[in-house]
């Protein structure tokens, strides 16, 4: 697995990006029984790399063979890159994310690490980017598109979409097909294959999309379902019943959910708590196993804001042709008092035939027997429903909370179904088991 760190990197120092192996593994000593598919005593470090001279704020994404990652370098001087690392399999690759060599240079390694300058002038123009890629797979990574996005905040705010060519080819280098401009900060975009569209809300409020044809797209700009600033979060796509789904903490009112259909032509808007300037959740949806089996009681999940710094679970119900049901509501508190939380996670665990759904708090977690009284991340099972949250709930404490909740395998084999995250204080990667949070 890759985590990107968001720190400036140095050779012989911090890494920005590192990569792990052994993940099926313990840390507790002595071995545990049964013994873990893994003996090493935790994971091991395959590459630690100082990436450019930038923070790689958000997630990365692995080519499918596994030897390539493609991920977005921020400067602090307002300018970004997007890189396709190709990694090392000689000399020195870095031993630890304080112990970092140089891709391809320091080390004697053979990774190659190749950059796109996001501009969309070569270089007069240059914006940030805390936003991760999307990429659009193709068979065999030969014919591989990125959509990434840009922004400054000067103003009421900017930004830009670009098209990336061979991303994951390695005979080819990547390049900008096209940029479209954004009159607003634009989120991480999502692309649909059904309807060929590259969605993102952006901070005036509005779910965007551009179709991707021809050589010079431009942005089509929703309704505007949340007038004023509000958080631009990345969306969630439903291409079976071509809907869009998107989150803003604020509509001068409320934090809201919206279903809209992938033409921007009818939605729905949810509250889920208390307009909330303090945070930028409610971060992206999710959605129960029931919901993609057709087989029980479809719900969608979202930590909304209460009573507005105040983290809620919320389900929401759902009509006829997928469409949700704003009456059919349930919530519960994550969190005893003023805290953010992480977006939420669900995971059917077919070896265990349970549905689980993760999220971590930054504070006040409300699971204190587990997860204490500060930060935490908790595990519900959701498999007959809305579950309970109390003291009691599944927790583990994770300090200042979690970053987003990666989910690993439905395996029988012992620590080899789990969940990974980042503790937003003390930026720690953490392992743990999908049943238990151990």
């Amino acid at each position: 697995m890759v985590i990107g760190i968001p720190a400036s990197p140095a050779s012989g120092g911090q890494a920005n990006i590192v990569g792990f192996n052994n993940l099926y593994s313990s840390q507790v000593t002595p071995t545990p029984t049964p013994t873990p598919l893994c003996t090493t005593v935790g994971p091991t470090v395959m590459f630690a790399y100082a990436s450019g001279s930038g923070q790689v704020p958000n997630f990365v994404t692995l080519s499918q063979d596994g030897t390539q990652v493609a991920y977005v370098e921020n400067l602090t001087t307002g300018s970004s890159y997007f890189h396709v690392l190709t990694i090392g399999t000689t000399g020195t690759n870095g031993t630890s994310a304080t112990a970092a060599v140089v891709p391809g240079a320091s080390g004697g390694n053979n990774a190659v690490d190749q950059t796109v300058l996001l501009s969309p002038d070569g270089g007069i123009t240059n914006q940030s980017s805390t936003n991760a890629a999307y990429v659009r797979y193709s068979e065999h990574d030969n014919n591989d598109f990125a959509y990434v996005t840009t922004y400054s905040t000067a103003g009421s705010g900017s930004g830009y979409l670009y098209k990336i060519s061979n991303v994951f080819n390695p005979s080819a280098t990547p390049t900008i097909v096209w940029s479209a401009s954004i009159n607003a900060v634009p989120s991480t975009p999502i692309y649909d294959w059904i309807s060929n569209r590259v969605f993102f809300t952006d901070s005036a409020g509005h779910i965007d999309y551009v179709e991707d044809t021809g050589t010079s797209p431009s942005v089509v700009y929703g309704p505007n379902y949340a007038p004023g600033n509000t958080s631009a979060n990345p969306v969630v796509i439903d291409s079976t019943n071509q809907m869009v789904y998107a989150t803003f903490n604020s509509d001068q009112v409320n934090a809201i959910v919206v279903q809209a259909s992938t033409s921007l032509a009818a939605s729905l808007s949810v509250p889920v708590g208390t307009l909330n300037t303090t945070f930028t959740a409610p971060h992206e949806v999710t959605f129960n196993n029931a919901f993609y089996t057709g087989s029980g009681t479809p719900l969608l999940y979202v930590a909304g804001t209460g009573t507005g710094t105040l983290p809620t679970l919320y389900s929401i119900g759902f009509q006829t042709y997928g469409q949700i049901n704003p009456s059919d509501i349930t919530s519960a508190a994550l969190a005893t008092g003023t805290a953010d939380s992480s977006p939420v996670t669900e995971f059917y665990n077919a070896a265990l035939n349970k549905d689980y759904l993760f999220v971590g708090v930054t504070n006040n977690c409300v699971a204190t027997t587990g997860g204490g009284t500060a930060g935490c991340v908790m595990s519900f099972d959701i498999t007959g429903g809305f579950p309970t949250v109390d003291a009691s709930t599944t927790a583990l404490p994770a300090a200042g909370g979690t970053s987003g909740i990666i989910v690993d395998n439905d395996s029988s084999q012992t620590e080899a179904s789990s969940i990974y995250y980042a503790t937003q204080t003390g930026a720690t990667l953490v392992k743990a088991t999908q049943s238990g949070l151990n």
